[in-house]
């Protein structure tokens, strides 16, 4: 057996998140395909390990220093400083019986290997997305920002555009969680099912925006421009609209529990079958909260 050198999984680990997650798939891999003997040789000569030393994502986060958290940790629910996952004990604890305490056959070490195998295929996917999300917004920003400042924690992208010039921008399904595009230009742009939550986009234009079906829940709309904005079905429980302009806005099968719409001009906006349990807007001066859940306005 021609195990993986200890420059192939460094290398792996300093190029990018999922070469490592590969690099780490291949080395375990191998520890599934060798025989007990190959194996074993394999640990005398400190050719092969199943500790950090030869874990392409623990060198990236312990000797690099390039994420904060492993992915596989990162998705547990109970996260371990000691352990990344379940299934990394399960391949440890049968590691320990085949080497320490001579068991007699290798298949409980294979098949931990091969559960442990599918989680990081698993987490290379989702790896492997959130890639390919990275790359569209940056096309994006490419053509229609001018200042910018990314930030990443964990397996969530934030994403702080400065005056962003995305007037007509594809943004669909596209995760903004905690985004800054405060002052921004979104104009016609379509974040229909996009992640929006607790984003900033107080004193935005978004004038004819699709936001069909995106997530909103606890974001800063205040003094934004929605002067025609399609928020059909979008969930905007606890949402700030203080001050905004929702003049022929569509907010049909919307959800705006717990909203404040307070100061918002409501003039001509569709508020067919949404759901303002608990919101808050401005009546001859003053602020009421409402209880009623099914309203519609008509011209």
């Amino acid at each position: 057996m021609e195990w993986l050198s200890k420059e192939q999984i460094h290398k792996a680990a300093k190029e990018s998140l999922v070469s490592a997650i590969k690099m780490s798939i291949w080395h375990h891999r191998q520890i599934k395909r060798a025989t007990k003997k190959e194996f074993i040789d394999g640990i005398k000569k400190r050719e092969v390990d199943i500790s950090t030393a030869f874990c392409a994502l623990c060198i990236r986060k312990l000797d690099y220093n390039l994420e904060s958290v492993c992915p596989l940790n990162t998705n547990c629910r109970v996260p371990s400083n000691s352990y990344c996952c379940k299934e990394w004990r399960c391949v440890s604890n049968s590691f320990a019986c085949l080497f320490f305490y001579k068991d007699g056959t290798k298949k409980a070490l294979n098949l931990a290997e091969e559960k442990l195998i599918a989680r990081l295929e698993k987490v290379l996917a989702d790896a492997q997305k959130t890639k390919s999300e990275r790359k569209k917004i940056m096309q994006i920003l490419e053509r229609y920002s001018e200042k910018v400042i990314f930030a990443s924690q964990h397996k969530t992208m934030k994403e702080t555009v400065v005056d962003a010039l995305w007037n007509g921008a594809d943004l669909s399904e596209a995760n903004l969680f905690e985004v800054d595009l405060s002052k921004a230009d979104l104009s016609y742009a379509n974040l229909s099912d996009a992640s929006l939550i607790e984003a900033n986009l107080s004193e935005a234009n978004l004038r004819e925006i699709n936001l069909e079906n995106a997530n909103l829940i606890g974001a800063d709309l205040s003094n934004a421009d929605l002067r025609g904005a399609d928020l059909s079905n979008a969930n905007l429980r606890r949402a700030n609209l203080s001050n905004a302009n929702l003049f022929e806005a569509s907010l049909n099968n919307a959800d705006l529990a717990g909203a404040d719409l307070t100061g918002a001009n409501l003039e001509d906006i569709n508020l067919k079958n949404t759901n303002l349990h608990r919101a808050k807007i401005s009546y001859r001066g003053r602020v009421i909260e409402i209880s009623f859940a099914e309203v519609e306005l008509e011209r």
